[in-house]
């Protein structure tokens, strides 16, 4: 190499940085190789070349031509680690230059190795806790490391998650838990009738046989299924399959023994009771009786911090069934004096909805002119 290298250099500079890519191309370290595209640029532009991937030596004029050569340089190089397998590398250069695209389609088609080694947990890391693949490591982390372990993790990085991960996580999770459920009750009633039809159910299973409840009998970890449940609260409304899933494991959980019920704050108190009806709102099965129950536990609350927390989950409800009106007006009665510091702020409900009329009712009441000015003056958006 450093013969071809000093060859190179007798040729002219020039040729001794294109012989040094070249070089690198074929068989050097990837990390070398960008340095090396940034240096030939540098030296294209008569700057110090002791650091190439610096930009403090770059005059202001050239920054923009040198951003978009690092750029091309980041993505080179971050494919090229990608190719050896290399993902916290690669992901060192994607990350600098803002692309998270090319990882996430290379963590979507890895294939965990038969043994679990370091690597396996570096990509685990990046996928789950780093956020790049979230959905991809929770596959990954339930066929390695079980349900137990999962569930731990995904409580630790779940509302850091943006909406769509958590969805699919959710999704993940409640089809795991509902094929391992499904198949322990059904080992149980094939105890007491060997011909059993195939392809039953959960709430098939489940149908007129209580016994299998009874001196507090149980088939999953409770604790897995309370918090499976939590999370598929997050399932969206086109996720059919899900949804149905977690009814039906409400519908067990319902039928544990009392205490095997984990209570949750209200609404969820009465837990499986309570996310059964949430979840058949968003699956829209008999979605009407099921609103009604959470007004009814809205109306029925005695202490106002439950009702305020009832009224965060009906709005909530509302919104996603883009109910609009309805919601604004559980707002307006129960937590329009909410701190935002809590994660709910009327005013920013009221600019999603376009409802500036209660937005003016509500700076009226807190004598605020400021806000009553500019919610008069904001022409509301379509929604």
């Amino acid at each position: 190499m450093w013969e071809q290298l000093e060859q190179g250099l007798k040729q002219g500079p020039e040729q001794a940085l294109d012989q040094l890519i070249t070089y690198l191309e074929q068989s050097g370290d990837p990390h070398q190789l960008f340095d090396a595209r940034l240096m030939k640029w540098k030296f294209s532009q008569q700057l110090p070349l002791l650091n190439p991937t610096s930009l403090a030596n770059v005059p202001g004029e050239l920054k923009s031509e040198f951003e978009q050569i690092y750029v091309a340089a980041g993505l080179e190089t971050g494919q090229l680690l990608l190719k050896r397998g290399q993902f916290a590398d690669a992901w060192m250069y994607f990350r600098a230059i803002g692309e998270r695209a090319p990882m996430v389609e290379a963590l979507e088609t890895y294939r965990a190795p038969a043994e679990i080694d370091e690597s396996f947990e570096e990509v685990l890391q990046l996928a789950l806790y780093q956020g790049i693949h979230p959905s991809k490591g929770v596959a990954l982390m339930l066929a390695s490391h079980g349900m137990c372990n999962t569930v731990t993790a995904v409580d630790q990085v779940f509302l850091e998650m943006k909406p769509e991960d958590r969805s699919k996580t959710a999704e993940i999770l409640v089809k795991q838990l509902y094929e391992d459920l499904q198949q322990n009750v059904r080992y149980e009633v094939e105890q007491r009738i060997p011909m059993l039809q195939p392809d039953l159910s959960l709430s098939e299973l489940l149908a007129g046989r209580s016994w299998l409840f009874e001196n507090d009998n149980y088939h999953t970890d409770v604790s897995h299924l309370n918090a499976v449940v939590r999370f598929a609260r997050a399932l969206a409304d086109d996720q059919d399959e899900a949804l149905g899933k977690a009814i039906q494991l409400c519908e067990y959980g319902a039928r544990l023994s009392p205490h095997l019920q984990y209570p949750g704050e209200p609404p969820f108190d009465d837990y499986y009771n309570a996310h059964l009806h949430y979840f058949r709102i968003i699956a829209d099965r008999e979605r009407e009786a099921s609103l009604q129950f959470f007004r009814d536990r809205m109306a029925e609350a005695t202490e106002p911090q439950d009702r305020e927390l009832i009224s965060y989950v009906l709005v909530d409800l509302l919104m996603r069934l883009k109910r609009y009106e309805e919601a604004v007006a559980v707002a307006e009665e129960h937590l329009k004096n909410v701190h935002e510091q809590s994660g709910f702020s009327f005013v920013t409900l009221c600019e999603d909805t376009g409802d500036m009329s209660a937005l003016k009712r509500h700076a009226e009441a807190k004598q605020d002119p400021v806000l009553y000015i500019a919610a008069a003056l904001t022409k509301p958006e379509s929604t």
